[in-house]
């Protein structure tokens, strides 16, 4: 790993812009998965600490993170009322907004990636299942309602843990320019089995699994580096072929390594 997106998962509001100052100087930017998510749909996220857009959007944005300024990503879920303000906001920051721990169908995530959403989290994971009627936000890598020129992105936490490589599979074949892969790491990585605290959460530790105590939700947090644009410095990326097997590395630009 040469750099990461850094995740944060619900926490306390009011240490969400401590969090954002003292993390920019080791990552590349902040991912705010939540608090704006579905409650049926939150897995490891405490449910005390999830929110509405009951204000309008915008103002519940500031109210809640704050600082902004170093975030890169925000996940939401696109069916919460007065979401799309959320969505056109964040876009117009120039903040990816993310698709995630939610119950939305077809035509709600279609309408907020039309308001600006570009990037679905942890696909399969934390959304409605893939229906032949309604394939909820799975569907958006075959819909023909994304706006010309959007190229709508997914990650997908290649682990064979939470998504099955069949899956995977079928997402790639389907949508082959969306894909990211997701490391889904987090802090109780490389701990022994049993259980362990991990933030003001319980989590037991069973083998390559993680979950909530007492519960079967998988826990989960997100990876991801950005784009290569001419003109940009630090650029890290890796080159892949046909296969999905490594080729090249780069980091800051240089070639660190080659197959």
């Amino acid at each position: 790993t040469s750099s990461f997106l850094c995740s944060l998962v619900l926490i306390f509001y009011f240490i969400f812009e401590f969090f954002l100052m003292i993390l920019l100087p080791v990552v590349s930017g902040i991912h705010l998965e939540g608090p704006f998510i579905s409650e049926e749909k939150r897995g490891a996220h405490p449910s005390k600490f999830l929110r509405t857009f009951k204000a309008g959007g915008v103002a519940n944005l500031m109210e809640t993170y704050g600082y902004l300024d170093n975030v890169a990503m925000v996940t939401l879920a696109p069916e919460l009322a007065n979401s799309a303000a959320a969505i056109r906001e964040l876009s117009g920051r120039g903040i990816a907004v993310s698709l995630g721990h939610s119950m939305a169908d077809l035509s709600q995530a279609e309408e907020a990636v039309q308001h600006g959403a570009t990037f679905i989290t942890h696909l399969f994971n934390a959304m409605l299942p893939f229906h032949h009627r309604d394939p909820g936000i799975v569907g958006l890598l075959t819909s023909d309602r994304v706006p010309p020129g959007r190229t709508v992105y997914y990650g997908m936490i290649a682990d064979g843990i939470h998504t099955h490589p069949a899956a995977l599979r079928i997402a790639h074949r389907a949508h082959p320019a969306g894909l990211v892969l997701v490391t889904d790491a987090v802090m109780a990585m490389g701990l022994p089995p049993g259980r362990h605290t991990l933030g003001q959460q319980q989590i037991d530790i069973q083998g390559l699994h993680a979950y909530v105590a007492g519960l079967r939700h998988v826990l989960s947090a997100f990876s991801v580096f950005g784009e290569i644009h001419y003109g940009c410095c630090f650029v890290d990326f890796i080159v892949l072929d046909d296969t999905l097997t490594l080729r090249e590395t780069y980091i800051a630009g240089q070639q660190v390594w080659r197959k």
